[in-house]
C-alpha cells in the first residue's frame, strides 16, 4: 500500500505573494526566521534540511528560537570572527543545520549584521533601565558611566564584537555596523552629561567620555587577563572610570569639585 505523501508546511519564499492579492513587501532575513518559528513550521524547514526522515537524525529547534540563534553567532563571531567561523559551527551549537540557516540569511555576512544588531540592542535596553531608575541628574550620569563599564566587563562577547567592529571598519573590511549604536549611547552621554552640568557639554566632553568607558574596559580585561584580579579591582576600575568621567564634565560646566 502506497503511503500518502505528507505535505510540508514552508513559509513562503521572500517576494511570494497568491495571485489574487498584492504582493508583500519581502521579509528580512530576521524577521521571516522569527515568523517561522512562531508559525510551528520551523521544525518541518529543518527536517527538509536535514535531509534524512529518521527521526533520530532529525535537529531540535533549540528553546529560545531566534534569540538563541543570534545569542550563538554573536559568541562564536566575537571569539572567531568572520572568516574563523561557518554557518554549520554556529548552528551545531543551537541544534539548527546550515542548510536552515542560509534560507533565512542571504549569507555570513547578513547574520553578522543582525548578530551584532541584536547584541548591541540587549546592552542598550539594559543600560536604559538602570539609568531610568536613578532620580536625580548626577546619579543619572554615574549610573550611564557604571552600566556601560559593567555591561563590558560582565560580556566579554560584546567588548569583543565592538573591538573587531572597530578593527574591520579602520581596516576597510566592511562599514561601521555600530554606527547607529554608536550615536545613540553618544546622544544619551549629552543628555545626561548636559543634565548633570546644567548646560549643553560639547561634542568634545561626549567623544572624552566614551573614549575613556571604552579605553578603561579594555585596559581593565588585558589587567584582568594578566593578572587575574577579582571583583575587588574590577570596583576600583569603575569607581575610578566614574571619577575621571565626571571631572570631566565639571571641568567643562565650570562645576566646582565635590568633597568626597
Amino acid at each position: 500500500m502506497t503511503r500518502p505523501r505528507r505535505r510540508l508546511c514552508l513559509p513562503r519564499p521572500p517576494g511570494f505573494a497568491p495571485a489574487e492579492a498584492a504582493p508583500e513587501p519581502a521579509p528580512s532575513g530576521y524577521s521571516c526566521l522569527e515568523r517561522s518559528i512562531q508559525s510551528g513550521n520551523f521544525h518541518a524547514m529543518q527536517t527538509k534540511a536535514a535531509g534524512s526522515s529518521s527521526p533520530r537524525s532529525r535537529p531540535h529547534a533549540a528553546a529560545g528560537g531566534l534569540d538563541s540563534l543570534l545569542d550563538s553567532a554573536a559568541s562564536q563571531f566575537a571569539r572567531f570572527g568572520v572568516n574563523g567561523v561557518s554557518m554549520r559551527d554556529i548552528g551545531r551549537e543551537v541544534g539548527y543545520t546550515a542548510p536552515l540557516i542560509c534560507y533565512h540569511f542571504a549569507n555570513k555576512d547578513n547574520l553578522y549584521l543582525e548578530a551584532f544588531t541584536h547584541k548591541m540592542e540587549q546592552t542598550i535596553e539594559q543600560i536604559a533601565d538602570r539609568v531610568a531608575a536613578s532620580p536625580q541628574p548626577r546619579r543619572r550620569f554615574h549610573t550611564l558611566v557604571e552600566a556601560l563599564y559593567d555591561l563590558f566587563m560582565a560580556d566579554r562577547d560584546l567588548l569583543a564584537l565592538a573591538q573587531r567592529d572597530i578593527i574591520d571598519a579602520s581596516s576597510g573590511q566592511r562599514p561601521l555596523l555600530s554606527r547607529r549604536q554608536y550615536l545613540h549611547f553618544s546622544a544619551m552621554i549629552r543628555r545626561l552629561a548636559s543634565e548633570f552640568a546644567g548646560a549643553e557639554v560639547s561634542p568634545q566632553t561626549v567623544f572624552a567620555v566614551a573614549a575613556l568607558v571604552f579605553g578603561y574596559c579594555q585596559l581593565s580585561s588585558v589587567r584582568m587577563a594578566l593578572t587575574g584580579g577579582g571583583v575587588s579591582d574590577v570596583r576600583a576600575d569603575r569607581d575610578a572610570l566614574v571619577q575621571q568621567a565626571v571631572s570631566l564634565v565639571q571641568s567643562q560646566a565650570g562645576i566646582a569639585p565635590r568633597a568626597s
